[in-house]
């Protein structure tokens, strides 16, 4: 059951009690809002949708979100991933997320493949070695929670879906890239394509994360909710509540809300 987070209260019925007392969001829905009535001792509540912000990108080279290289973000070891995205064709070979420079710079790789998902990891920093999901079945433009792990001890990939971002299902079957770890690359965290802008993601994007071990700490994170639009394409970088800045590169992406 997902926990609610209480964050504002409204107004008194007539009889000088709360009627619809306090305001909530479910934890990893940032776009729907709870409210709780409290009638006596008896308390319910109802869902209502409030518009979030989420980053629209074309599909065009050099149109992504991306963060430095950190000490944090160079995960050598086993990782855990997850995105919330919506892709225009998911048939496409657009990028979710990688740290994926140039040959010498290459680390992993995660995107899409024909309406199912690769990852890729490099231990020599040259050309990845691929793994590759089950259909999932995901219609155009809808959004979908979803995640994939790699395991060094036994090279184990995972692929998963989800419906709230906390409770997954397994996607197919799993994978093995056995290549002992994650070359401790230099190339910038990227979201929405590759680390050179490469591989580009027609869609939208509303959440990301990064985790240093499977179900690990989060070392990086990408949040649009928390921004408030300002104008065409501004603001252009997003602090984090993991610390990090995020830079939104090109010329044709831009906030929408969803």
């Amino acid at each position: 059951i997902p926990r609610i987070r209480p964050s504002w209260s409204s107004g008194l019925s007539a009889g000088g009690r709360p009627a619809w007392s306090e305001w909530g969001r479910i934890e990893g829905q940032s776009n729907v809002s709870v409210r709780i009535a409290r009638r006596g001792s008896i308390a319910a509540s109802r869902v209502t949708a409030s518009a979030a912000t989420v980053l629209t990108l074309p599909g065009t080279n050099n149109n992504y979100a991306s963060t430095p290289d950190t000490a944090a973000n160079s995960i050598t070891g086993d990782i855990d991933i997850r995105i919330r995205a919506a892709a225009n064709d998911w048939s496409s070979f657009g990028r979710l997320a990688c740290k994926d420079g140039a040959n010498g710079n290459r680390s992993w790789t995660w995107g899409l493949y024909t309406g199912s998902f690769e990852f890729g990891v490099s231990a020599s920093s040259f050309a990845p070695t691929y793994a590759y999901s089950a259909a999932h079945g995901t219609s155009a433009g809808q959004f979908g929670w979803f995640r994939v792990t790699w395991r060094a001890s036994d090279g184990r990939v995972q692929f998963f879906t989800s419906t709230d971002g906390a409770s997954w299902t397994q996607l197919g079957t799993n994978s093995t890239i056995n290549v002992g770890s994650i070359y401790d690359g230099t190339a910038t965290l990227a979201v929405g394509a590759t680390s050179q802008g490469q591989l580009p993601l027609a869609g939208k994007v509303s959440y990301f994360e990064l985790r240093n071990g499977i179900d690990g700490t989060v070392v990086a994170k990408y949040d649009p909710s928390a921004v408030t639009i300002l104008g065409t394409r501004n603001p252009s970088t997003l602090v984090s509540s993991t610390g990090e800045t995020w830079t939104m590169n090109g010329s044709a992406w831009d906030w929408a809300t969803a």
